[in-house]
């Protein structure tokens, strides 16, 4: 994914119903989810204004925006395999 998808998915995800600034906060896991995604969300679109195509960075800092987007992938995988888990 390139920085100008990047910051079209984080768009689409700030934008929907999913990511709405008045979700509440309770003690609900889908509230406290959707909250750290929320975080997420904006640390990534701040992070891909930081960068450019040729930007250099540490191996460390690599490994950590790549097991981020693991992280994220697998749950959105298994969200969507298993359409029960969402209840």
């Amino acid at each position: 994914m390139n920085k100008k998808e990047l910051f079209q998915r984080i768009k689409q995800l700030k934008e929907s119903r999913q990511l709405n600034e008045h979700v509440p906060l309770d003690d609900e896991e889908g509230g406290m989810a959707m909250g750290e995604l929320k975080t997420s969300a904006e640390a990534a679109n701040e992070i891909a204004g930081m960068l450019q195509n040729n930007t250099q960075l540490e191996a460390w800092v690599q490994s950590k925006i790549t097991k981020a987007k693991d992280y994220l992938v697998s749950v959105r995988d298994y969200l969507k395999s298993n359409p029960d888990a969402k209840e």
